[in-house]
């Protein structure tokens, strides 16, 4: 039986053109980018989740009986997948900033590391094989998230017909290229529902 709970999410992106004389001393002037035809953005609600809110939460939730759970994302060449949640139907990941210090507490502020999210499954579901090169497709890049910015994922797996699994996702630290580790851990702000 679904549960009465849901998730109400938004995105927008504006993209934004400087105009003006760029000359020392000129003010340069940003309206929205005419080529573009305009901003573009979408907004929804993920409904009657199967199962709701975790109360005791955890790693694979993002939270814990009311707090945050942050999770540490490693300063590597390739991902450590998140935990294991099954039927997956919504999840919010976020660059927090800083570095992981602990489950409960963020660390010194980060603002040189990305937080790289790829997909950690073959096209044919199976494992990718550990240590493939993650420039060969087997591990495609969601995204690539300074500090602050967050990626939203509405799976809606939760009805069983969809195998998604929280752990089909991985993180790691890197430089901007997103295949060099980064300099720091990350503290990632999550939340996740199955």
């Amino acid at each position: 039986m679904a549960s009465t709970d849901k998730v109400q999410f938004a995105v927008s992106a504006t993209p934004i053109e400087g105009v003006g004389a760029a000359q020392q001393g000129s003010a340069v002037s940003y309206i929205i980018a005419s080529e573009t035809a305009g901003d573009i953005g979408g907004s929804g609600t993920v409904l009657a989740l199967e199962t709701g809110w975790d109360g005791s939460g955890g790693a694979a939730h993002g939270y814990a009986s009311g707090t945050k759970y942050y999770i540490s994302s490693a300063k590597a060449t390739t991902p450590t997948a998140f935990g294991s949640l099954a039927a997956v139907e919504f999840v919010i990941i976020k660059h927090s900033g800083y570095e992981y210090s602990s489950a409960t507490a963020l660390g010194d502020a980060n603002k040189t590391d990305y937080l790289t999210i790829r997909a950690l499954k073959a096209t044919d579901g199976t494992l990718v094989t550990e240590g493939a090169s993650i420039d060969d497709g087997e591990q495609p890049i969601i995204a690539v998230l300074y500090a602050g910015e967050a990626v939203v994922l509405p799976l809606r797996g939760g009805d069983g017909s969809a195998p998604m699994n929280l752990s089909y996702y991985g993180h790691h630290s890197t430089a901007i290229n997103a295949t060099t580790a980064g300099a720091n851990t990350i503290a990632i702000e999550m939340f996740a529902v199955a």
